[in-house]
């Protein structure tokens, strides 16, 4: 069985979005197109996120209330809509996603008007999405959701409130309930990345310019801060921990450039790397490969994916080259692994 990996990017644009995929090279992280690519979604896809085996591929449409799903090749990445796609959302304008660690529930968040957060139960064989219980309430203007590894809690950052909050997931149904915990974070929160032991959350503040770290407590799931640093650039909208729990890197908007820190094994405190490096105009997401070498960056107004090797000892970034093209107004980001013949 060999595996491959893939990179898939949400293009947001108003009537008719679009989703592209590109092969990743795993030996120099070069970027190509896939075939057919890119494929079309539905208004403003603004947000994407893969199950574990890198078999279904799902985007949210914030202008059309509805998910896409689409089932991945095996072999050479190619995106084909799931029956039934795409599936309308159980409350509007959802922007984020999130899939549970075991593939088996796909959960969204719903901006301004909706702030709430809605559950779908996974069909294995198909992919198909049917929703899960009522939309649950969150905080004003609901911006970013994350799974923690264990696959029993849920976070969500709400810009609107400057808060993030957790919620428990039922094992069975994938319902989520509030747990009660709820912590400040700084201004207008837009993005979470939680790290592999899933001690540690850090919340990417694009209105104060910096990023929270908090501890998890495996037990109950209740967050507690820990300290505040500053995203090393001007409005971060995504921030990604590689897969060994060493790094973490910012796409800042503003200052159209990548930040990166080391992360504390102890503590979960970060400290600078002493980047940024230079990404395209106006990065909007960010996403590492499934084996944290290379990092890629969709570049919002400047239509492209940059990509970056990162050096294991030290999480430098080093540019690979020209940015190759993405669709219009490149949005988000996301990489899978996937296992085929």
């Amino acid at each position: 069985m060999q595996t491959r990996y893939f990179a898939y990017v949400a293009n947001d644009i108003n009537a008719s979005g679009t989703v592209s995929g590109f092969s990743i090279d795993p030996g120099n992280g070069v970027l190509t197109a896939v075939s057919g690519s890119p494929l079309a979604t539905a208004a403003n896809p603004e947000a994407l996120s893969a199950d574990p085996l890198g078999r279904f591929v799902y985007v949210a449409n914030f202008g059309a209330a509805s998910i896409s799903g689409y089932t991945v090749n095996a072999g050479t990445g190619a995106l084909t809509p799931i029956a039934g796609s795409p599936f309308p959302t159980s409350a509007p304008l959802p922007r984020a996603l999130a899939m549970a660690p075991s593939g088996a529930f796909l959960y969204a968040v719903h901006g301004a008007t909706s702030n709430s957060l809605s559950a779908y139960l996974v069909n294995a064989t198909s992919g198909a999405l049917s929703a899960s219980g009522a939309p649950v309430a969150t905080g004003i203007d609901p911006s970013a959701i994350a799974i923690d590894p264990s696959g029993r809690f849920a976070y969500i950052a709400s810009a609107g409130t400057n808060t993030v909050s957790a919620y428990s997931i039922n094992g069975t149904t994938g319902v989520l309930t509030a747990t009660g915990s709820m912590v400040a974070t700084g201004s207008s929160p837009q993005a979470i990345a939680i790290e592999r032991t899933g001690r540690f959350l850090y919340v990417a503040n694009s209105g104060s310019n910096d990023i929270s770290v908090y501890s998890l407590d495996a037990a109950s799931g209740a967050l507690a801060s820990i300290a505040t640093v500053a995203s090393g650039g001007l409005s971060p909208f995504s921030v990604v921990v590689d897969p060994t729990g060493k790094f973490l890197y910012a796409a800042n908007f503003n200052s159209n450039n990548v930040s990166g820190f080391s992360i504390s094994a102890s503590s979960g405190a970060l400290s600078s790397l002493g980047l940024p490096v230079i990404a395209g105009t106006n990065p909007r997401g960010i996403a590492l490969d499934p084996t944290g070498t290379f990092a890629y960056v969709a570049n919002s107004t400047s239509n492209t994916v940059s990509a970056y090797s990162i050096n294991p000892a030290s999480g430098g970034l080093t540019n690979l080259g020209a940015a190759v093209a993405a669709g219009t107004n490149p949005f988000a980001i996301t990489t899978i692994r996937r296992f085929g013949p």
